[in-house]
């Protein structure tokens, strides 16, 4: 199953790259005059070997780069030259590297390394894999009681080492808190962009006179009004990330900065409970002290916080009768994937070119799953409460990988539902289609939902049951995108083109922003060398830069037009994206050899070191 790879540097405030297929693909506006020059290249006295970039922001740029001594990945923050001249900006970038360094702690980014090279400042720190949680959150989406508190105590952990060292963050948001699935546990917390945080202890203030240091939605009064800032500013920015969790909105939606600082400042927030009724009195009563107006007002310190979300738990968490909120609202795109190979007779050979591409020796059909795996979830009481929470459950595990089904077609009989959640995340591991079938059971009764589980998991090794599952699926809900999707896989398995063609044009017009009809389409088009092809995969890429296979299947469509150089860009690109990908290398140095420009052998002999046995025999030895 693809992970989510990412990685914001403290400091810069870039957005969040997120990679897919085990490794990097990038989701940034990409400086294509400087960045890209550096590809390949090693810094540092040969510490550093720069392998892609992640984001870049007014300072300077950060890459993902291998450090050769350790073996291990880092993002590499540098600074730019013309930046650097300046001794304002050494001397800032120095105490940002200090007071990020002086912050060590399970739930912080860590800093490697940090010094000069060639001029250029740079800072080593762990390479992260994960999601923002702005990402989690966007679109209105509330989460549960639960998960809340386990995110929000990490977060206060995290800020309290920082207070005992006399740091202030002084930019706390949701972007800048990234969720990991490490350390034996879901959501795990890492803070990020400690890099215009203030030392308490130092008066000097670096940054140029009038510049807003901060986030208006996240900033607290004193901090709009240019007053003294210490840790209880960072406890009100927690506050407005609480409040964005639990009601699905930041407390003052102002349409200026100056209007935003300004209510921060004077006007009282929305009550919590006015948003969210359903939430404990002791969460709501936690954010609104959060939020007062006056530092002294606040809880006193992280610690305090972290008590006091600890008690919330106890009261909602551990019992699974007690009222939670559902994770609801719009649901953000999807984040995670799994490619599965339809295995057809031959490869697919460009037309007039002779090149029968490895990585189109079989089909690539884009069929999403659901997230990570857990444990087999125990059954609960049947109440009402109980009921909602394991259905808002089961929304989150199948809303991260595809559009969930209409409204009137979603199980919501408890027992369904457990079995459901069971059996996607029994097909979220590897083997677990066998499991996940046991789970179903023979018949998968009236739930829509359940055929279209049973389907993905019938695909494998067997088309015809898959189709019939899908079509049953289809049937019970003719608005479900996800069974037109299922269906077009199966019946391109099949051999049925133009069947599956049609249920992936229903599928995007039940859902256009659904990733995988419009990758699984454009894959037909390939498969009978049809030059709209091309446009499908842009139309892809447009919406999807960072999608894992688009560049390397459109690639295959511009060699089928005689468009080499395009081919042969989007190839780059591919490679640059998904240095880890051998198809992408072998499919690389087959059309350099064969236009006769760039080193193929290079190409080769990486395709090779990735376990290419084809690429290997063309490797030099």
């Amino acid at each position: 199953m693809a992970s989510v790879w990412a990685c914001r540097a403290a400091g810069l405030g870039y957005p969040a790259a997120r990679v897919e297929d085990h490794d990097l693909a990038i989701q940034a506006t990409l400086n294509q005059a400087t960045g890209p020059a550096l590809i390949g290249r090693t810094i540092a006295g040969g510490k550093y070997e720069i392998v892609g970039l992640l984001g870049e922001g007014g300072m300077g740029a950060v890459y993902q780069a291998r450090q050769l001594a350790m073996g291990r990945m880092v993002a590499l923050k540098l600074i730019r030259p013309e930046v650097g001249m300046t001794s304002d900006a050494v001397a800032r970038f120095h105490k940002e590297m200090m007071i990020t360094a002086k912050v060590e702690h399970p739930n912080t980014i860590r800093v490697y390394d940090f010094g000069e090279a060639d001029g250029q400042l740079y800072l080593a720190m762990e390479f992260l894999a994960g999601t923002s949680l702005h990402h989690l959150i966007e679109g209105g989406r509330r989460l549960d009681v639960a998960r809340i508190v386990r995110i929000g105590k990490q977060v206060a952990n995290a800020l309290g080492a920082a207070h005992e060292r006399g740091i202030v963050h002084r930019d706390l948001k949701p972007q800048n808190i990234m969720l990991l699935d490490s350390h034996g546990e879901r959501d795990f917390v890492k803070v990020l962009d400690f890099g215009i945080a203030k030392s308490i202890d130092d008066d000097v203030q670096l940054t140029t006179v009038g510049r807003l240091i901060g986030t208006p939605a996240f900033m607290a009064p004193e901090q709009a009004m240019g007053s003294a800032v210490d840790h209880r500013t960072d406890l009100y920015a927690l506050g407005v990330t609480l409040y964005r969790m639990t009601c699905g909105r930041v407390p003052f939606d102002a349409q200026t900065t100056g209007s935003m600082l300004l209510a921060h400042a004077t006007q009282p927030p929305p009550p919590v409970l006015s948003l969210a009724p359903d939430v404990p009195q002791a969460l709501a009563g936690l954010i609104m002290q959060l939020l007062e107006k006056e530092p002294a007002a606040r809880p006193g310190s992280a610690a305090e916080v972290v008590s006091r979300l600890e008690r919330c738990l106890d009261r909602t968490g551990s019992d699974p009768t007690s009222a939670t909120v559902p994770d609801r609202g719009p649901v953000p795109p999807r984040r995670r994937r799994k490619v599965l190979g339809l295995a057809i007779a031959g490869a697919l050979v460009a037309a007039g070119g002779g090149i029968a591409y490895f990585a189109f020796a079989r089909i690539l059909t884009d069929d999403p799953t659901t997230t990570a795996p857990g444990p087999v979830s125990p059954p609960r009481r049947d109440t009402a409460a109980a009921a909602a929470s394991r259905r808002a459950e089961l929304d989150d595990v199948l809303a991260s990988a595809e559009p969930l089904a209409p409204d009137g077609c979603r199980a919501h009989d408890p027992a369904t539902v457990t079995r459901l959640i069971d059996a996607a995340r029994a097909l979220a591991r590897d083997g677990g289609a066998d499991q996940a079938l046991a789970i179903l059971g023979d018949a998968a009764g009236a739930s829509s939902e359940a055929w279209a589980l049973r389907s993905r998991a019938q695909l494998a090794t067997s088309a015809d049951n898959a189709e019939a599952s899908a079509a049953e699926a289809v049937r019970l809900c003719p608005g479900y995108a996800v069974a037109h999707n299922l269906s077009g896989n199966a019946l391109q398995k099949l051999g049925q083109v133009q069947p599956a063609e049609d249920a992936y044009v229903r599928a995007l017009s039940l859902a256009p922003s659904y990733d995988a009809p419009r990758f699984n389409l454009g894959l037909l088009q390939l498969r009978r060398k049809d030059a709209t092809a091309i446009a499908t995969f842009t139309e892809l890429l447009r919406r999807r830069p960072d999608h894992p296979n688009a560049h390397l299947a459109r690639a295959q469509a511009y060699v089928m037009q005689g468009r080499n150089a395009e081919a042969l860009a989007d190839l780059e690109e591919a490679v640059r994206r998904q240095p880890g990908s051998a198809e992408a290398w072998a499919t690389l140095g087959e059309l350099r050899e064969h236009v006769k420009q760039g080193d193929f052998k290079a190409a080769y002999c990486r395709a090779a070191e990735l376990g290419s046995a084809p690429a290997a025999a063309r490797c030099p030895k």
